[in-house]
């Protein structure tokens, strides 16, 4: 994979690079970055092709289901599953043509499982295929060491648990605050391993655009007990009540760790917008008696929404340029 500035910024950042290393090296930057357009557009063609067969594998399905036998339809699937997994073989599980055919391999481990439950009906849940789906596609996501297809395991598993709660846990009686409770535990270990891994040799794990993601799916869940807590201030039950107030010390937290330990400015924003998201429930909460519904109160909420966001800016660009001002002053 080449380096890119963003990548030596991010090193120089954490200590993994020295200051006379980190000149180097971004001097050394054009010589290596020569035909990196050309690579970027042969990986996106690379990936919009791979969407395009993907797509016409799942269509071939929907259209000819009824005019296929099972045998047909597992041995197109089978067949599919193998050649992704060959090619990438083939190819290299380092290269990047590999680590998309690997994630070729885990889409059609899905689409195996679906065919499987549509021709044996073995009345399993949703939240089973998803488990089941994250499961076995474990060892291409370690293989491919992309961090987008460990985004993607991520994301069936989340679903999976969720579902699980849903159709299993028998929502009526298991509050959901468990379920928020356990997706935010979840999502906070893949934000640790984000940010523990790459200084230990799993550089794969370090995409930025990887970091405000996991955060969204750290702070997400956590919001809707202190949503119900502001709104139902008459129904906060033990639960809800302390994974609200954990919300507090979670995005304080996040906002010192990233201001100060390991500044981005993408997480602050998230912080920033969190907080904001949750003080305009609550001045709606609280403009909602007096105004019941009404177009003073649609007014009054324009108005607060108006004040709360632009504070919300102004808070992110003062940030910003204390963060840059301390980087020039690291780094001058």
């Amino acid at each position: 994979m080449r380096p890119t500035v963003h990548a030596l910024e991010e090193l120089h950042r954490e200590g993994l690079l020295s200051d006379e290393a980190f000149d180097a090296a971004r001097e050394s930057l054009p010589a290596v970055d020569q035909g990196s357009r050309a690579d970027w557009g042969r990986g996106l063609l690379l990936v919009y092709g791979s969407v395009l067969l993907l797509a016409g594998v799942v269509f071939h399905f929907a259209f000819n289901w009824q005019g296929m036998s099972k045998f047909a339809k597992f041995g197109v699937v089978e067949f599919a599953l193998a050649a992704c997994v060959a090619c990438a073989w083939r190819k290299g599980f380092e290269t990047f043509t590999g680590q998309v055919l690997m994630v070729g391999a885990s889409i059609m481990t899905g689409v195996l499982l679906a065919v499987f439950g549509q021709i044996y009906q073995t009345g399993a849940d949703p939240y089973e295929l998803f488990l089941g789906w994250s499961a076995l596609i474990f060892g291409f996501v370690v293989t491919s060491q992309l961090a987008g297809h460990w985004f993607l395991w991520l994301v069936l598993l989340n679903i999976g648990l969720f579902l699980r709660w849903e159709q299993a846990g028998v929502p009526a009686e298991v509050a959901y605050e468990w379920s928020c409770l356990q997706l935010g535990a979840l999502n906070g270990l893949a934000l640790a391993a984000r940010e523990w891994c790459p200084a230990r040799g799993q550089s794969w794990l370090g995409s930025a655009w990887l970091r405000p993601m996991l955060v969204s799916g750290v702070l997400i869940p956590m919001t809707f007990p202190l949503a119900h807590c502001v709104v139902e201030a008459d129904d906060i039950t033990l639960l809800r009540g302390v994974i609200g107030m954990a919300w507090f010390g979670l995005a304080g937290g996040l906002y010192w760790w990233y201001r100060d330990k390991l500044p981005d400015i993408n997480v602050i924003g998230l912080v920033i917008f969190n907080t904001a998201v949750i003080l305009l429930i609550f001045i709606g909460d609280v403009l909602l008696e007096p105004l019941n519904w009404d177009s003073g109160w649609l007014l009054a909420i324009s108005i607060a929404s108006l004040a709360v966001m632009s504070g919300s800016g102004m808070w992110i660009g003062r940030v910003s340029r204390l963060m840059k001002a301390r980087d020039s002053e690291v780094n001058p």
